[in-house]
């Protein structure tokens, strides 16, 4: 089911009864490039939704994962989200990636220049640090439906976690895990499908927040 505004009808023998709904993203942030593909030298537009009255961070990497752009924006009462973002003639083809970042929820898409956005994986968590108590986020962009594993190592290489996701048909998962098993220390998410890969570092019990 898709998201957006639905209708759930009921029915029996004597009656109908329509009742509407709206159906959200299981995360705060919703945001997305308006088209797939720009020309360069056009503005790329990001629409969605994220928590209202919020600072919201957004960061734009290029196909070699390099920050070309950050930027800070107040999210206004209504909670909608419209970001424009100014390319140039000198812009490289490729593949570039928008990341969210709200509090301690984190969104990523994927946008092409002169070109479709090639397949990818992208891994956010929703903190960089931990206490042992903490549940962390996985946030994952991919391909559509399909089974993303997931490692946890440590600084030794060590495997101390191994789960895996399945993304949507909009190719975004989630996967949650525990982390009162770990010790005190840094580690790094790894996801996998294929010849595809991202890593992302987090730590456990050296700073809160």
């Amino acid at each position: 089911v898709g998201l957006g505004n639905k209708t759930i009808l009921f029915q029996n023998l004597d009656t109908k009864l329509q009742h509407g709904l709206t159906i959200k993203s299981a995360s705060l942030i919703n945001i997305t490039p308006q088209q797939l593909q720009y020309d360069q030298g056009s503005t790329v537009t990001f629409i969605g939704e994220a928590e209202p009255n919020k600072n919201l961070e957004i960061i734009i990497k290029n196909q070699n994962r390099t920050i070309i752009h950050t930027d800070d924006v107040m999210v206004g009462a209504t909670g909608n989200i419209n970001y424009k973002f100014p390319t140039d003639t000198g812009f490289a083809n490729g593949t570039y990636i928008i990341i969210i970042n709200q509090g301690e929820s984190s969104y990523a898409s994927l946008f092409g220049v002169g070109d479709s956005p090639s397949q990818q994986l992208i891994i956010t968590m929703n903190k960089l640090n931990f206490k042992t108590t903490d549940k962390s986020i996985v946030n994952i962009v991919g391909p559509a439906l399909t089974e993303i594993s997931i490692l946890v190592t440590d600084q030794s290489g060590n495997e101390k976690i191994s789960t895996s996701a399945t993304t949507g048909v909009d190719g975004h998962a989630r996967s949650l895990f525990n982390l009162n098993d770990l010790s005190s220390g840094v580690y790094t998410t790894i996801i996998l499908k294929g010849n595809l890969q991202d890593t992302t570092k987090f730590s456990v019990g050296l700073t809160t927040g």
